[in-house]
């Protein structure tokens, strides 16, 4: 499925565990409550995509796209996330423990009571966000 053509396309509570998503588009996709723990989304395009209470443990996230997403809720506990776009995405309540941000774009990012505990946080831009109640 690497470099699949899924944007828009309505895949709630969809079990795609352990999948290569690799460059995929899926822009504007709801995968919420969506099951993707290990699936590889290096590169993907999930801009504005609905991610909200989503299991994304173990993911490679690598290099993708999520600006505007909502990851509220979402499990992103052990994901790799370095170099990946955020921007004014929703990531309230998130939990992002032992997660590698390193690089990653924040920009103006909601990140009110998301735990980041254990993330590694090297050369993350975090202006402009909201960290109120964060965990560290």
């Amino acid at each position: 499925m690497q470099g699949a053509f899924l944007s828009g396309m309505d895949l709630r509570s969809v079990e795609l565990a352990d999948v290569d998503l690799g460059g995929a588009d899926l822009r504007k996709a709801d995968l919420s409550g969506a099951r993707l723990s290990t699936t590889r989304l290096a590169k993907a395009d999930l801009r504005e995509a609905m991610l909200g209470e989503a299991d994304l443990s173990f993911c490679d996230l690598s290099e993708a796209n999520l600006m505007k997403a909502n990851l509220s809720h979402a499990n992103l506990n052990h994901a790799d996330l370095t170099n990946a776009i955020l921007s004014e995405a929703d990531l309230r309540n998130a939990s992002l423990l032992g997660t590698n941000l390193m690089w990653t774009q924040f920009r103006g990012t909601m990140l009110a009571g998301a735990s980041v505990a254990d993330a590694m946080l090297t050369g993350v831009d975090l202006s402009g966000c909201d960290l109120s109640s964060l965990d560290l």
